[in-house]
């Protein structure tokens, strides 16, 4: 590795501290957010001071635009998304609900909802938002699909020489696309991007592409540690220290690309959420193992100080991010076709918890092995040991022209965390399925704060606006007794929102934050405020028909360039975000200098106003 060239050159005291300074690192995981948007995490901010907002500045175009209406329930439903087709792989496309039968650990449950969509169908487009009004539903853009593609070229899990490679077959790709197909394309290296959304226009994915350049995936390593051709001191006891540092900062280097990717993974799924159907990820990557010390033969006799991890839990959360938001991933091994040998050792099951007794496997069975169970886990198809990368995706892209929609409601009581294996059956001759292997049971539970701040920070440092709660905000530029500050209301589409009852009312416990950032993405200014809604059901009922509707205002600092609202719902750990470029934010009428605007300490926070 690059890093034994210049160890050699410490003496040992220096190199002991090298090595326990890896130690600290790798033991306390790195904030969420830093490592997968390149900011730094964000302690819990505190609460906002008292501000006025003057009657004038009160942004009131916002309460126009209302969410659709939707039904509500409390009660769990599973949904399943199944891909149906013959032996020749053509979808099948006249299926009814009579055709299916889905079981949740071998036991029939009773379809509750059943649905199908085709790639053909287009959404309703999304009315015009009034001036001085943005939105984070994707859908506000109009004529989307209800079958979409997300391409995500990984340059961080994914060698230079294998980037080109894979770089020219998905321009291959996008040149083939047809006018039913809608693309956009994503990059993960330092940060994870939006280069394009979705489109089928293909010169402009073409045009994209050609401008982006590629990442140097510094983090992957090019050959696993080897002690026979480590350079000798002529010490055994510092040429053993030297290797084992050298395995450690590796593995610290592999730690930190998993940690990323799934972050980044979780990003997308919050991002495209509100989109409507089933979507597909195209994770055009090298991977990563899911067992950290399985990939180097003989580790524990010839490495002693390397690590032993399963990155069960990262995995875990990654899939069930995909499958709340209808997501199938579909690997793509950037590397095309392997002509090594491979170990024939089973990949390791996403699902168990404790370390397994199994023999050392290579790297690509390590790798591949994540990939196959993402896809299963997801439903989607893994594709490795192809040189066509470029019909993969075509495959995969025309797998999902036909999707069927299951949900039912569980009858069992097991919420303890645990997977529950799915199956669906169809009485059809002939017709294969393929849909996601299962869920996990888990239990509702509000999120803890350590969990709340880390959802807040990571959904703050997103480059990904997250939909999974709808927002529409109005801002405006205001001078309140000659301090600039930035007015606004923020409409929350209920149905991203879980209310229970509570003493007679409907309850909701939310965070909204506020934040700006300077050019350089780091924040000048953050506020956050507790929202603890308890609502009669008169008002309740306002809420569902009209949306929530949060108004205030916060000073602006100068070095500002972006604001950027955060909403979570501490009841169901869902967010949404949305992201306003200051430049865009038109400057209202100033407040008079004297009668009617409150001194700064009379007036609340952020408040909730009735819709």
């Amino acid at each position: 590795m690059y890093v034994q060239s210049w160890i050699r050159n410490f003496p040992r005291a220096v190199a002991l501290m090298l090595l326990l300074g890896g130690v600290c690192l790798i033991s306390a995981r790195r904030g969420a957010a830093q490592a997968a948007q390149g900011g730094p995490p964000t302690a819990a901010p505190a609460p906002p001071p008292a501000e006025a907002a003057h009657p004038a500045a009160k942004p009131a175009s916002a309460a126009q635009v209302t969410p659709p209406p939707a039904i509500r329930t409390t009660t769990r439903l599973v949904q399943v998304s199944v891909i149906a087709h013959d032996k020749h792989s053509v979808a099948a496309g006249d299926l009814t609900e009579q055709d299916f039968r889905v079981f949740d650990n071998g036991q029939e449950q009773k379809i509750a909802f059943f649905a199908k969509d085709s790639s053909e169908e287009n959404s309703a487009p999304a009315p015009r938002l009034p001036p001085n009004t943005w939105s984070n539903r994707s859908g506000g853009r109009g004529g989307i699909p209800v079958n979409l593609t997300i391409l995500l070229f990984d340059g961080l899990n994914t060698r230079l020489a294998d980037q080109s490679r894979s770089r020219q077959q998905i321009l291959t790709f996008l040149g083939k696309l047809k006018p039913e197909d809608r693309v956009a394309l994503y990059y993960l290296g330092d940060t994870l991007r939006v280069l394009h959304d979705f489109t089928s226009d293909t010169n402009s994915l073409l045009r994209t592409l050609a401008k982006a350049g590629m990442y140097n995936g510094h983090l992957v390593s090019d050959e696993e540690p080897d002690a026979s051709t480590e350079d000798s001191t002529g010490d055994d006891d510092m040429d053993q220290f030297i290797r084992n540092s050298d395995v450690f900062i590796q593995q610290y280097q592999t730690t930190d690309r998993v940690l990323r990717t799934t972050d980044a993974f979780e990003a997308i799924a919050a991002h495209v959420a509100s989109l409507p159907g089933r979507k597909s990820l195209f994770w055009v990557s090298g991977s990563f193992p899911l067992l950290l010390g399985s990939d180097v033969t003989s580790l524990n006799t010839q490495f002693p100080a390397a690590d032993q991890r399963l990155f069960t839990d990262e995995i875990e959360r990654a899939s069930r991010a995909m499958n709340d938001a209808n997501v199938a991933v579909y690997p793509v091994d950037a590397r095309g076709l392997m002509t090594q040998t491979r170990s024939n050792a089973p990949a390791m099951p996403v699902t168990s918890r404790t370390r397994p007794n199994v023999p050392s496997i290579t790297p690509d069975a390590a790798r591949l092995g994540t990939m196959d169970n993402l896809a299963q886990l997801t439903g989607g198809i893994a594709y490795h040991d192809n040189n066509d990368l470029a019909g993969a995706m075509r495959k995969a892209l025309d797998d999902s022209r036909v999707v069927y929609t299951l949900a039912f409601t569980p009858t069992h009581s097991e919420w303890n965390g645990e997977f529950r294996k799915l199956r669906v059956e169809t009485s059809r001759p002939g017709v294969q399925l393929r849909y996601r292997s299962g869920y996990y049971a888990f239990p509702d539970k509000p999120v803890d704060a350590g969990q709340k701040d880390q959802i807040l920070a990571q959904a703050q440092w997103s480059v990904m606006d997250a939909t999974e709660i709808g927002l529409t905000v109005n801002a405006a530029r205001v001078t309140v007794q000659g301090a600039a500050k930035i007015s606004f209301a923020v409409l929350a589409d209920p149905t991203g929102i879980r209310f229970r009852d509570a003493e007679g009312k409907k309850a909701a416990d939310l965070v909204l934050t506020l934040g700006q950032k300077a050019v350089d993405g780091k924040l000048v200014q953050e506020e956050t405020k507790t929202v603890n809604l308890r609502l009669p059901e008169e008002r309740y009922r306002a809420v569902e028909e009209h949306g929530l509707r949060l108004t205030g205002s916060m000073a602006l600092d100068p070095a500002a360039t972006q604001f950027r609202v955060v909403m979570l719902d501490t009841a169901t750990g869902h967010v949404g975000s949305l992201e306003i470029a200051m430049a865009k934010v038109a400057a209202a009428a100033p407040a008079p200098a004297a009668g009617g605007a409150a001194p700064a300490s009379a007036a609340p926070p952020p408040h909730v106003e009735k819709p």
